[in-house]
């Protein structure tokens, strides 16, 4: 029985541990924003650019897909 670690880029583990994890096999999925019809995976835009889309509308978010996880 083999046992696998599937988190999502939310957690906000430290970088050093991350790394450690994804050499021994973690799997790290993509949590993605959604604003309007505009989507972007998490850390994928700086902090700032983040900030300045949430002025005009609030993010929605989802779980990612099923084609993620098979992945």
């Amino acid at each position: 029985m083999s046992i696998r670690i599937v988190t999502d880029t939310s957690c906000d583990l430290p970088t050093d541990l991350e790394q450690e994890l994804l050499t021994q096999g973690a799997k790290i999925l993509p949590f993605y924003f959604h604003f309007g019809l505009d989507q972007c995976a998490d850390k994928s835009i700086p902090m700032t650019e983040f900030l300045a889309k949430t002025a005009h509308a609030w993010p929605t978010t989802a779980a990612p897909s099923l084609g993620i996880f098979l992945e």
